[in-house]
């Protein structure tokens, strides 16, 4: 809804001529309107049984890789600090794209990270040169090979996870949107209500495992295995 009010005040702005504030900030609020208007469209894709898996998917991937996340940040850090400390005004290591040396020293190491080595060419003019390309070449093997493919790692298995019940996450993704709605819908007392039944389903159970739990589709296949060669 705040999106759609962004949105629809910058188009009144744009016809009529008129800004209640200055060009540069409606621009501003226009940009996160219309980014929020399609989040919630994103959000809406819940209600089709075609989409709302895809829905789920994005958010347990996002949730999966939330400590994941921090990992990669420090390995940022991790070389982005000793790049910082042998950076000089001749020959830059970093670049000033934010004008404050964290942000640069975190934007250099991401760009690093996915394949983007604008910087390099500064290495041979700096007085540590040699011990830069060293930090570089670490840099490129722990955050662009080994840190990227973990994440690529992890969102495959999260896939796996969700695919394994696709009818049900689905199902379930449009329930909570309609749990979601609930609060607009009108709602009849006790007293009127009649016949009113609570319906319980029970999951059958028929090979005995009792572990609901994750835990990986070869772990998972391993386990079956033995299971039944017993």
């Amino acid at each position: 809804m705040i999106g759609l009010a962004f949105v629809f005040m910058f188009g009144i702005s744009s016809y009529t001529g008129d800004t209640i504030f200055s060009d540069g900030t409606t621009r501003i609020f226009a940009a996160f309107g219309s980014c929020f208007t399609l989040l919630k469209l994103l959000d809406w894709l819940r209600l089709f049984e075609q989409t709302a898996f895809y829905v789920l998917l994005v958010g347990e991937t996002l949730s999966d890789i939330k400590f994941f996340l921090l990992v990669l940040f420090i390995t940022l850090m991790m070389f982005g600090a000793p790049m910082l400390m042998l950076n000089s005004n001749d020959a830059s290591l970093i670049g000033s794209t934010f004008n404050f040396w964290f942000l640069d020293m975190l934007f250099n190491q991401y760009l690093l990270a996915l394949g983007e080595f604008s910087t390099l060419d500064n290495f041979a003019d700096n007085d540590q040169g040699k011990l830069a390309y060293l930090f570089f070449i670490f840099a490129t093997f722990i955050s662009q090979l080994t840190i990227l493919n973990m994440l690529i790692t992890v969102m495959g298995d999260t896939y796996e996870r969700i695919t394994e019940n696709t009818e049900v996450n689905a199902t379930m993704t449009k329930l909570t949107i309609m749990n979601d709605m609930n609060a607009l819908l009108p709602h009849e007392t006790s007293s009127k209500q009649k016949d009113v039944y609570l319906f319980v389903t029970m999951p059958l159970n028929d090979d005995g495992d009792d572990n609901d739990s994750w835990e990986g589709s070869l772990k998972k296949i391993v386990r079956v295995v033995d299971k039944n060669t017993q």
